[in-house]
């Protein structure tokens, strides 16, 4: 548990960060917290040279009292770190999707959450490489330099997304409008049919002036409900209008939010598809946890060198990031994002119980080579419900309330780093250090996970989505209520 604890921090806060930002970025816009981000990113630059510079002079001095102090100091630094790591990510990365989910639109969500985070981790990969010949001192700087140009490009270059957001809310309204105009309009022919039958009744009566005053108070009526409904079409196009002028600015459209409590308790709980994707969620980074944490700490104890460990998670990595344009594109594309995560977690566990097999020998050579398959059929799994989760939290979510949501949603995922290092260091513990039974473990709870989503989740069809395309406006009103 001990040497598993480094995930506990930062899980943790990257939790409690998404859950703070995606509020804030309802209310406040995207690009605010995004810079926000940047900055902890600076911090953590800092931090981590300060670490460099404490182990450093840890290793030159004498062994003296000053040693304790230096370990202390050591330590604490080492969990800041972790802090600030946690804290730049669930605020930078975190509102990059945001972006990236408000421009490409409702038909192309996982393949947006797919892009920003298949390019995070590639670079992380590539990044580990290039560390790994390098000093510490270099490889921390540039930390700090990435982190102050990330810092600049999203002050001066980014431009805030929530205009997307509104004409997306907007576009919403106008489908629902639609629809119950379709439904009025059925309303209205009844009422003309029922006009022309009582006219009829009455004038076999011989009672004229009669039929001639019910049409006529029966056509009032019926203006005064067609006056009504071009009032608030008018608003309606009135809000278009004005979120396209603002396209490049903050936009002038206020949509009313939501009670966090209520979004909070609707995603976790009240929606039984979103409370079982919040579950998806921490179990996805549940194994992600195990794969960078355990299993490197088990194969390094198995004699495997540095280079072999980094391989094995590299090829977590790599699949995972590859997986996930893959994954996102179909769903986008077939409507079924439920079959996705089926046989993305089905997959995840085979992997889970392929790792565990490499326990069965104790050549150091075919230990490496099962980790490496059971790394790449691992990250296949979870890079290929990793942004359909999100993508499937979004459909079941307005628009307005979209980065609340998703920040609730990614609250519980990103706790899947704290409660992996916590399970899979208290199970081994408690079975001797057993890495099958761990391992096991984990794969059983994936599998419970795969039941849960097959009775629980309902899939939204894209056909109920608001479109991404332009809506044209209706320059003739009149059209609407003609009816032959």
């Amino acid at each position: 548990l001990s040497k598993t604890s480094f995930l506990i921090s930062f899980g943790f806060t990257k939790a409690i960060s998404n859950l703070v930002v995606g509020r804030i970025s309802d209310i406040w816009g995207r690009k605010l917290p995004h810079v926000i981000g940047w900055g902890f990113g600076i911090l953590l630059g800092c931090s981590l040279l300060k670490l460099a510079s404490i182990t450093t002079t840890s290793s030159d001095g004498d062994h003296t009292d000053t040693d304790t102090t230096n370990h202390h100091l050591l330590w604490m630094t080492y969990v800041f770190a972790n802090i600030c790591l946690g804290a730049q990510q669930g605020w930078t990365w975190t509102t990059n999707i945001f972006m990236f989910i408000d421009i490409l639109g409702p038909k192309n969500r996982a393949l947006a959450s797919a892009i920003s985070n298949s390019v995070g981790y590639l670079t992380s990969a590539f990044a580990t490489y290039a560390a790994a010949s390098l000093s510490t001192d270099v490889a921390f700087g540039l930390v700090l330099a990435s982190s102050l140009v990330g810092c600049s490009i999203s002050m001066f270059l980014i431009e805030d997304t929530s205009h997307f957001v509104a004409r997306e809310s907007v576009r919403g309204d106008h489908h629902s409008h639609g629809q119950q105009r379709q439904e009025e309009q059925s309303v209205v022919v009844c009422g003309e049919q029922e006009m022309v039958r009582r006219r009829d009744v009455v004038n076999e009566e011989g009672n004229t002036n009669a039929a001639d005053t019910t049409i006529h108070q029966m056509g009032e009526d019926q203006t005064n409900v067609e006056d009504d409904q071009d009032e608030a079409f008018g608003d309606h196009f009135g809000l278009e209008e004005d979120a396209d002028k603002d396209r490049h600015q903050q936009p002038s459209i206020i949509l009313e939010q939501s009670f966090f409590a209520s979004v909070f308790w609707e995603t976790c709980w009240q929606n039984p598809s979103a409370a079982v994707l919040c579950w998806g969620g921490l179990t996805a980074n549940l194994v992600t946890s195990l794969a960078w944490g355990l299993v490197l700490i088990w194969g390094h104890q198995q004699d495997l060198t540095s280079l072999q460990l980094a391989n094995i998670g590299s090829a977590f990595t790599f699949s995972k990031a590859f997986a996930m344009i893959v994954s996102g594109y179909i769903s986008d594309r077939t409507d079924r994002r439920r079959s996705v995560l089926l046989g993305g977690f089905v997959v995840t566990s085979a992997g889970l119980l392929l790792t565990a097999w490499a326990d069965a020998t104790t050549n150091p050579t075919e230990i490496y080579i099962r980790l490496c398959v059971g790394g790449i059929i691992i990250g296949c799994g979870i890079g290929s419900v990793y942004c359909v989760l999100t993508a499937a939290l979004s459909d079941h979510t307005a628009p307005r309330d979209r980065a609340s949501a998703i920040g609730v949603y990614k609250l519980w995922r990103d706790s899947g780093y704290a409660f992996g290092g916590l399970l899979t260091g208290w199970v081994a513990d408690a079975s001797g250090g057993s890495f099958v039974t761990t391992t096991t473990v984990v794969a059983g709870l994936v599998m419970v996970l795969v039941v849960s989503i097959g009775g629980l989740y309902e899939e939204v069809s894209s056909k109920t989505r608001p479109s991404f395309e332009p809506v044209e406006l209706i320059e003739n009103t009149n059209k609407v209520r003609e009816i032959d």
